[in-house]
């Protein structure tokens, strides 16, 4: 059979894809905007960040994704026969391997350079802090009522009673917990992401109760009041929310874009609900 055919049609379904599905991505996924200032020009220093030609740094990214696309192809060919191969350096590329490092190459951009690991480390900070501040939100009473609050402290206090991820620190009187540990707390996550699973497959409501019953309803009032005192010295809000505006871009003659009109179509009671 000859490979000529094969490789043609592989090289159009990847243009396409380039040339569609990735502008789709760049557009209304990820609003990609040539005017943001990137981490070489906002952190410049000479070694780390550096303003460099697009073709070199497009032979960096390149070197660093190319590894398992042609190690798994030729195996998976030599395996099943070179049709699953094919499909996986065609298809995969197009809709998984390439679309994830686009996205992780934009996240980086937009958070200082970092990497995936950072990234995910941030993360993990940030939903540690949430499931302490939060409180301030329960100003009287003992239970978490609202369901994505409970979610909230369900997951972090699970965490803190069976991984070393979360640790609890004390410092001039006031409480602060801090993620200590990145991989036992996505090794947490995986085993508790595991259970909630089991929960719902087998319709387990005694065990679901008592996840939240345990881990996710009840706090600690001398820790809330902590809280609120911490967060009105501050003078924030227990609520904050925004309304979503409506953007429409402005084009001339040429279909050029030259602006966009900002609206605002619904207030908060319509939107929320």
């Amino acid at each position: 059979m000859n490979a000529l055919p094969i490789i043609i049609g592989s090289l159009c379904v990847i243009a396409i894809a380039y040339r569609y599905y990735s502008a789709f991505i760049a557009a209304k996924v990820l609003a990609l905007d040539d005017s943001r200032p990137v981490p070489s020009q906002t952190m410049y220093d000479g070694h780390n960040y550096y303003p460099t030609n697009k073709w070199v740094l497009f032979g960096h990214h390149f070197a660093a994704i190319s590894g398992a696309g042609p190690l798994i192809g030729p195996v998976l060919a030599a395996q099943f026969g070179f049709l699953p191969g094919l499909l996986w350096l065609v298809i995969g590329v197009c809709l998984g391997g390439a679309v994830h490092d686009f996205m992780i190459l934009a996240g980086s951009v937009r958070r200082k350079g970092k990497s995936l690991a950072e990234m995910a480390r941030t993360e993990y900070e940030s939903y540690t802090k949430n499931a302490l501040v939060q409180l301030r939100r329960v100003r009287q009473g003992t239970q978490i009522e609202e369901a994505h609050m409970r979610n909230r402290q369900m997951i972090v206090r699970w965490l803190m009673a069976n991984t070393k991820a979360i640790d609890v620190r004390r410092r001039d009187g006031k409480t602060f917990y801090v993620m200590a540990d990145a991989a036992a707390f996505r090794e947490g996550v995986g085993r508790l992401l595991a259970e909630v699973q089991r929960i719902k497959a087998v319709g387990d409501y005694a065990a679901a109760k008592a996840l939240f019953e345990t881990h996710g309803v009840h706090f600690e009032p001398a820790l809330r009041d902590e809280v609120v005192a911490r967060v009105d010295k501050l003078s924030l809000p227990s609520y904050s929310g925004f309304v979503m505006p409506s953007l429409a871009l402005v084009t001339d003659a040429s279909g050029a874009v030259t602006d966009v009109t900002i609206s605002y179509p619904m207030d908060l009671t319509a939107q929320m609900l």
